[in-house]
């Protein structure tokens, strides 16, 4: 098993990740709002479409992914939609957020990232998006982006985040914010 590294807080002051959430919010808060919005509908009802929207605000730098995965529905339709709508009842429910992700990362195309983005929108309170952006932030260059290495990411996120008294999304908005504006080409959304 490769060895998770360790993560360190790069922020000094709850007001500069506020200032940061400001500039990610200024930019990206349209999308951020379109999965907000399918993230609270699937907490009450499975939609494609919404599954659909929490993925393309995710993984919209990896356009092939959504084709990918609505071929695979085409075929399989039935039988996609009512492993989906388990996997996310299953997920939502879970009392441990090792066993919401593995399930979610257990359907087809999904990965860790994916089930990060979808729970992140159904529990925002105890979820994360894990990121390319936010793992450049807090210096991160070697990893191995599995289950193990995503709970420890939420854990020290969870922790960071109430040390400076901001919510786990606006922690994310701020380390997301603080990568693209050392390097703004990379496209991924947190």
């Amino acid at each position: 098993m490769a060895k998770i590294p360790e993560f360190t807080d790069p922020f000094t002051s709850r007001e500069e990740i506020l200032k940061l959430e400001r500039g990610y919010i200024t930019v990206d808060s349209q999308y951020d709002r379109r999965a907000k919005e399918a993230g609270e509908r699937l907490c009450k009802k499975y939609s494609f479409e919404d599954f659909k929207t929490i993925l393309q605000w995710k993984l919209s730098a990896f356009p092939w992914i959504i084709p990918r995965i609505e071929n695979e529905r085409a075929g399989r339709r039935k039988e996609m939609d009512s492993e989906t709508t388990e996997a996310l009842i299953l997920a939502k429910n879970s009392k441990h957020e090792r066993n919401a992700i593995a399930i979610l990362d257990g359907l087809p195309s999904v990965g860790v990232p994916a089930a990060s983005a979808l729970m992140t929108w159904i529990s925002p309170k105890r979820y994360t998006v894990i990121d390319v952006r936010a793992l450049e932030s807090l210096k991160v260059k070697k990893y191995n982006l599995n289950l193990d290495f995503y709970i420890r990411y939420l854990q020290f996120c969870l922790k960071a985040s109430k040390k400076h008294r901001v919510s786990l999304r606006t922690y994310d908005r701020a380390l997301w914010q603080k990568s693209k504006d050392k390097s703004p080409k990379r496209e991924h959304k947190a």
